[in-house]
């Protein structure tokens, strides 16, 4: 039972999203899962969580696979999207996945992707009559927290302003592995 209740939270990296009931969709629940691998064993894994929780668009952290091994790597019934893999330094890496048949575009966010400070992928996955930008990210406990939240602010402001509907705003849901301890007494609220 602790492990689905972990698995249903948002903060824990796994949440349901659902649609107010005057919004006319064919499917009123979107599944979006988040997992941190800490070094992807086997596709087995992938499969495994794919098949239990069948998600609109999984997204993986800490992959630690080349870009080539992460592609061909996709669970059952899910397509890969995009990954993001170190090329300096060990581990790492996030990845997102859409289930098959799913109405998506990449978003190539890879020059705001900083190796060991926040590694990032995106896309535009199309739900219903709306557009979800679905931002996936990964930043190291080591990374440099002001680079960080520069880069993230400088992503989050390129994206309102290439993806804003006719209305002006954006659905953003941004998902991932930050490694920020906010009850620290080093953490983010000390600095900032």
């Amino acid at each position: 039972m602790a492990a689905e209740n972990t698995r249903d939270k948002c903060i824990s990296g796994s949440g349901r999203v659902t649609r107010p009931s005057s919004v006319q969709q064919s499917k009123l629940t979107f599944k979006l899962v988040q997992q941190n691998f800490q070094s992807l064993g086997n596709k087995h894994e992938l499969d495994t969580i794919a098949a239990i929780d069948n998600p609109d668009v999984l997204v993986i952290s800490e992959h630690w696979y080349t870009d080539e091994l992460i592609s061909v790597c996709k669970p059952l019934s899910m397509i890969f999207c995009s990954a993001f893999s170190r090329k300096e330094k060990r581990g790492g890496g996030v990845a997102i996945f859409a289930a098959s048949g799913s109405n998506y575009s990449i978003i190539d966010v890879s020059a705001f992707s900083i190796e060991g400070v926040i590694e990032l992928v995106a896309i535009n996955y199309k739900w219903g009559k709306e557009n979800l930008i679905i931002i996936g990210l990964y930043r190291p406990p080591s990374g440099s927290l002001d680079s960080f939240f520069a880069v993230l602010n400088d992503l989050l402001v390129d994206i309102d302003s290439k993806h804003c509907n006719k209305n002006g705003w954006v659905n953003i849901i941004l998902t991932g592995d930050i490694n920020i301890d906010l009850l620290s007494n080093d953490s983010v609220s000390k600095k900032n």
